[in-house]
């Protein structure tokens, strides 16, 4: 049945499947409808790149197969977006940058091909910050990109355009990268599910540096099982990517989750001293409606806890000034100010200092592994706010009733960076509106390769909550502002 807020386009995974299956509409019929809607709210800018006549070929090439009789992948038909760090064969690929406008890739990246491989219609690219480097989506070449839920409010970042468009109904999943919260904030803030995987569960190849990756292609997805398609189909292992190599297998999620007995630590703060009162009610009840569903909940003071969020942000600025010197000393008028500040901010810090900080890597991946011998998985918000200004700079602080509460790494998003650095796979789900019209994230982490298992937990979350069914504004005709 067409959900008829989000079209055609928008259904979950396998309803369009079941209708496609069925004759209820064509792979044709849903990339038409696809494109109309993206130009339907063409002003919230989510994308940088639509392939229209590619999107409606690749639609007629699955129709033709199937009146062939022949056996479909099993995302055919299914439209899919991939964020504008990822390469896509034949589709440009300008990373948020003027200075790759013309810059088409001659094939995809890894786990691209493999959602291609899959039948998946690869039909544009969402909006990112220049290389990704923030977490608000604005860029010199694209400009800004607003909140499914508010124009005057920001998507997050760096995946923002991907969290605005799935949010919109603008196909079911979008491809993600995540450096130190970028799948997960913009799906905390828009209202979707957002997860990186573990280190290694999807293959990160081409990459400039393979040994000691921080940044994760990721999923985004409006239903929490078509995380779990997504997953699947871009997660074998790839000679390019060590960490991918020997991967355990996926196991696949049961018709009926269940997380009775799994232990859970609720931790509230981080380095943050501010936390919003709506939001950390939202944390607990979400908590609360978990534990109804047979889990055991603990609190954990995470405030006394090093959670390296500095080590984070020295190793990211050391590998983005190494790959972007050269660009910055012969196209800096060119470059976004905030990020000309990350690759100057690293040339003041040392190489004794940069040891030291991959050291503590290993140290904090240590002593994560100690909370999961008292749990099976870590709870918190996704954000210590809702959504912030779309005005907000990056470098500016958290703003709350008219103060300043500090930087937006250590007040705003302290959540999500730990596990950029250990590898522990980490999921944001929707959890509730807060009374200013915006949604609350709730972010939960998990041991090694459990992605399914927080998968499990989202779909038991959304069954409680019906998160998937939220409907932004927006698509019911509601006037923008």
């Amino acid at each position: 049945m067409v959900d008829i807020d989000r079209g055609l386009a928008g259904q979950s995974i396998a309803d369009i499947r079941l209708g496609l299956k069925a004759g209820d509409f064509s792979a044709r019929e849903i990339a038409a409808d696809l494109l109309a809607r993206i130009e339907r709210f063409k002003l919230f800018n989510a994308f940088a790149f639509v392939d229209e006549v590619g999107a409606l070929a690749q639609a007629d090439a699955v129709d033709a197969a199937r009146k062939r009789g022949e056996v479909a992948g099993p995302l055919a038909g299914i439209p899919v977006s991939v964020k504008d760090l990822l390469n896509t064969k034949g589709m440009r690929t300008a990373f948020g940058s003027k200075l790759f406008v013309d810059n088409v890739p001659a094939v995809d990246s890894a786990c691209v091909a493999q959602i291609r491989d899959a039948g998946a219609n690869i039909y544009g690219k969402t909006t990112t910050p220049e290389f990704g480097h923030k977490v608000l989506t604005d860029s010199p070449l694209h400009g800004r990109t607003a909140n499914p839920w508010s124009l005057r409010h920001s998507c997050g970042g760096s995946s923002g355009g991907a969290a605005t468009a799935v949010a919109l109904g603008l196909g079911p999943i979008a491809i993600t990268t995540d450096g130190a919260g970028s799948s997960r904030i913009p799906a905390g803030v828009c209202g979707v599910y957002g997860l990186k995987p573990t280190l290694g569960r999807v293959p990160n190849y081409p990459t400039s540096d393979s040994f000691n990756l921080m940044v994760y292609n990721g999923i985004l997805a409006r239903c929490p099982d078509d995380l779990g398609h997504g997953l699947a189909a871009m997660s074998q292992p790839h000679p390019g990517d060590p960490w991918s190599r020997h991967f355990p297998p996926l196991t696949t999620f049961a018709p009926e989750p269940s997380i009775a007995g799994k232990r859970f630590l609720l931790i509230r703060r981080y380095s943050n001293t501010h936390l919003d009162a709506e939001v950390e009610a939202a944390l607990v009840d979400g908590a609360r409606k978990l534990e109804a569903a047979g889990a055991i909940i603990e609190e954990f003071d995470g405030s006394g806890f090093d959670w390296q969020l500095d080590v984070a942000r020295r190793l990211l600025r050391v590998n983005q000034a190494s790959r972007y010197q050269t660009v910055l000393r012969e196209r800096r008028a060119d470059l976004d100010p905030s990020f000309v500040r990350v690759v100057e901010e690293a040339n003041q810090i040392d190489i004794v200092t940069v040891g030291g900080d991959m050291l503590a890597r290993t140290q904090l991946f240590q002593r994560v592994e100690a909370l999961f011998e008292r749990a099976d998985y870590l709870l918190t918000p996704t954000t210590s706010t809702t959504a912030l200004p779309i005005e907000q700079n990056q470098y500016g602080p958290l703003v709350i009733d008219g103060k300043p509460v500090g930087s937006l790494r250590d007040e705003w998003y302290p959540y999500t960076i730990p596990y950029n650095l250990t590898g522990h796979p980490a999921l944001s789900m929707p959890n509730g509106l807060h009374s200013n019209g915006l949604p609350i994230g709730l972010h939960a982490v998990g041991r090694w390769g459990d992605e399914m298992g927080l998968i499990n937990v989202a779909r038991i979350m959304d069954r409680a909550t019906a998160a998937s069914q939220m409907t932004p504004p927006a698509l019911l005709g509601e006037k923008l502002s």
